[in-house]
């Protein structure tokens, strides 16, 4: 992959700052974003990082006795990788968050072509994705887009994740990629219970739980890493409701200007 051009200048879009160097560094944004944690916020985070550690302390034990049976060993292997994986997750958006707030997060911003690097973007083995289809709908001749691919795929992957825990049982994920000028953009759709619009922007706010999530538990920074990630890239991700029930979660990409599509892959 080419790095960027060189007649690439300061970015204008809000809340980035994208020199020649093509590395972008996140202002600060409203929003609540570099809010200081709460008793609450605290709390959930607490338990989110506790439970696979828990999981993974006592998982090493059972595997460390001679007398354990083969079916029991791979129960606890399998129960201690899903921690692990779990626990990975959760670090890995904290630490965006953190970064981003504090002005310490720099991404790579190049042009790429989405559409040639869509299936990379989603981890084989991503927990939890697997078990829910997902489809696609491309549009074609799609312009190439200004990004960063491991952060785009950071944020992509949390958003099918989120569609996998809230979406209908085992109701596809749509995934949509078209142009809606002047963005690319690239939709994750479900048919959960769907988004309140007097929440919308609250469910990008760190450890945030919506009250529509039933019993689903999870540490509430899965969007808030996403939006900040795509954010610091000079794009936007939005929610919204969909007709006929559900969600859609989009990110919105900037287009690459014209003497810079020969670097896309």
């Amino acid at each position: 992959m080419h790095g960027p051009s060189e007649s690439q200048g300061a970015s204008n879009e809000p809340g980035v700052s994208r020199p020649a160097d093509g590395v972008t560094r996140p202002e600060p944004r409203e929003s609540g974003e570099g809010a200081p944690l709460d008793e609450r916020a605290v709390e959930v985070l607490s338990h989110e990082l506790r439970s696979p550690i828990t999981t993974i302390h006592l998982g090493a034990k059972v595997l460390r006795s001679p007398d354990v049976g083969e079916p029991v060993r791979e129960a606890v292997i399998e129960a201690v990788d899903v921690e692990a994986f779990r626990l990975l997750r959760v670090v890995e958006d904290l630490l965006v968050v953190v970064r981003h707030d504090a002005g310490a997060s720099a991404l790579r911003v190049e042009p790429i072509l989405v559409q040639r690097r869509l299936s990379d973007l989603v981890w084989a083995d991503e927990a939890g994705l697997s078990d829910v289809p997902v489809q696609y709908a491309v549009a074609p001749g799609l312009p190439a887009v200004m990004a960063d691919e491991e952060a785009l795929g950071h944020a992509f992957r949390n958003l099918l994740a989120n569609a996998a825990t809230h979406g209908a049982g085992a109701a596809a994920t749509e995934v949509v990629v078209e142009m809606a000028e002047p963005w690319l953009e690239i939709s994750v759709l479900d048919r959960g219970p769907g988004v309140d619009p007097a929440e919308t922007e609250r469910l990008f706010r760190p450890f945030y739980r919506s009250a529509h999530a039933g019993g689903v538990t999870g540490a509430g920074l899965g969007l808030a890493a996403a939006r900040r990630l795509v954010r610091a890239m000079g794009g936007d991700v939005v929610a919204s409701g969909r007709e006929g029930g559900g969600s859609a979660f989009t990110i919105r990409l900037p287009v690459a200007e014209p003497d810079a599509v020969g670097a896309a892959d």
